[in-house]
Parts: C-alpha cells; structure tokens; sequence
C-alpha cells in the first residue's frame, strides 16, 4: 500500500511532523511505501512565495491574525463564501 503525507512547507513544525509519521511507519516496518510530499511543490511560484511569506509573518509577528484567520475561516455562517475562496485559489 502507498501512503502519502502530505503538508505545506510553511515553517519546520508541519515537516517535522511529517518525517515523525513516517519515521513511525518505517519502525514498525509495515511494508507500506511511505512518502512525504510537500504540497507547496505543486503550487505555482507566487502562491508558494505569498503562503510562506504570510504564514511566517502572521505566526513571527502578527500571532493574533494568525489565531483570527484561523477562527475567521472556521466561521460557519461564512463557510461558503471561504469554500469559494480556496477553490479560486
């Protein structure tokens, strides 16, 4: 069985995390193949630059508009109109 473990290079903590889950499966040799992918690989060159560059600044300096998009984007009354946002992008 394949598996992939997929995660946005956006800081060390989603990577780390990762490489953790699939050092878990190597250990426990299962036999599965084991990949870890980073999503960002795929996106085109600003959205990669724009989404690193405003995850680090939000969490570094601005941890409060982190904690706010967050919520904000959890909001259910909003959830459609965020669910067509991240389809356009």
């Amino acid at each position: 069985m394949k598996i992939f473990i997929i995660h946005a290079q956006a800081g060390a903590g989603h990577k780390s995390a990762a490489l953790a889950i699939k050092d878990a499966f190597d250990k426990a040799v299962t036999g599965h193949d084991v990949r870890v992918i980073d999503s960002l690989e795929f996106a085109n060159r600003l959205f990669r630059f724009t989404y690193v560059w405003g995850y680090n600044f939000m969490v570094s300096k601005a941890p409060f508009l982190w904690t706010f998009s967050f919520y904000f984007t959890d909001f259910k009354p909003l959830r459609p109109v965020i669910r067509t946002v991240r389809r356009m992008m």
